[in-house]
């Protein structure tokens, strides 16, 4: 199986609010863990422990994780686990193993709670006080963080690391930038008492009914917030 690693530079000891991003294109068939992103766990050896006489101490014995990864073949979970206790989020992976097409993972934890978004748009959330644990053991895509296990089998592409937590608009924007310059496709996201409007091109329409007559959104510039109101608002592209 072919995997990355990304050892364990300082810059990349993250813990609390974290996204972890990447586009992956599985295989149909995958293991009981398949893991697309890993720092961790600290796993000290490949050999069977009950074979040889190792004495295992300090952060050798850390269990500590984050990742985005597939389960059993049926879910993706996103979150960290520190040995006992999952914090994250799970979403089914329904016919992604089989359609031979890119997908989109995004995984936030914003302080507040887990959220895995997929081509763009929020799959799953859940509350939660644990983000992103901190751990004493490499990053790998396609494998455990040491690159022992675990292997995800499909392609793996574009993976991102940032310490803090991407908001829907601009998860919502990474996504559709991957469209091609030429798309215009328009994105509405509502977060956080906020709708937030995306797009790649063209200029930003609204009017009170949906057959018009639509007129220019005047100095509107993709991530476009509005407060929601009563009245209700279509919006296109021209």
């Amino acid at each position: 199986a072919g995997w990355a690693s990304l050892s364990d530079p300082a810059g990349l000891d993250l813990s609390g609010k974290i996204t972890l991003e990447a586009w992956i294109k599985p295989a149909a068939t995958q293991g009981d863990v398949a893991r697309i992103i890993s720092h961790g766990p600290a796993t000290p050896t490949a050999y069977d422990l009950s074979a040889y006489t190792l004495t295992l101490d300090g952060t050798l014995l850390s269990s500590n994780e984050v990742f985005i990864r597939i389960e059993g073949g049926t879910n993706y979970a996103a979150g960290a686990f520190d040995g006992t206790n999952f914090h994250g989020v799970t979403v089914p992976v329904g016919a992604d193993l089989t359609s031979g097409a890119w997908v989109y993972l995004a995984a936030t934890y914003d302080g507040t709670a887990w959220r895995l978004y997929r081509n763009g748009v929020e799959a799953a959330s859940a509350t939660d006080t644990v983000g992103a644990l901190p751990v004493d053991a490499g990053w790998a895509i396609g494998a455990t963080g040491n690159g022992w296990a675990d292997y995800f089998s499909g392609a793996i592409d574009e993976v991102a690391l940032y310490g803090k937590a991407l908001t829907a608009s601009q998860i919502q924007a990474h996504y559709s930038a991957s469209q091609g310059a030429g798309a215009s496709a328009l994105a509405i996201v509502l977060s956080g008492g906020q709708v937030t409007l995306t797009w790649n091109s063209g200029t930003l329409q609204q009017a009170d009914t949906v057959t018009g007559a639509f007129s220019d959104v005047t100095g509107a510039a993709s991530p476009y917030t509005v407060a929601p109101a009563a009245t209700q608002k279509f919006y296109r592209l021209k």
